[in-house]
């Protein structure tokens, strides 16, 4: 692979891409270590838990019986089966 992007003259290309990746990656460590994002990121770290909304636990628990629900429960829409 080296050759071919050698002979075509595309190494450039490489390095270029390596370079913005790195600058998009200083950008995102930059802008969550700011002291004026803490509050913001605060904020955003606890919204799962801020939900009104059934919690994960609500659920029913995958088994036997929930596979078969799943098949006994029609796929289609409008049907009275």
């Amino acid at each position: 692979v080296g050759d071919v992007v050698g002979a075509m003259r595309l190494h450039g290309w490489a390095e270029a891409a390596l370079v913005l990746a790195l600058a998009a990656f200083l950008c995102v460590l930059v802008t969550t270590l700011l002291q004026r994002n803490r509050e913001a990121f605060e904020r955003a770290r606890l919204l799962p838990l801020l939900e009104d909304g059934p919690a994960v636990a609500d659920a029913p628990a995958p088994g036997p019986a929930a596979a078969q629900a799943r098949v006994d429960t029609p796929h289609r829409r409008g049907t009275n089966s």
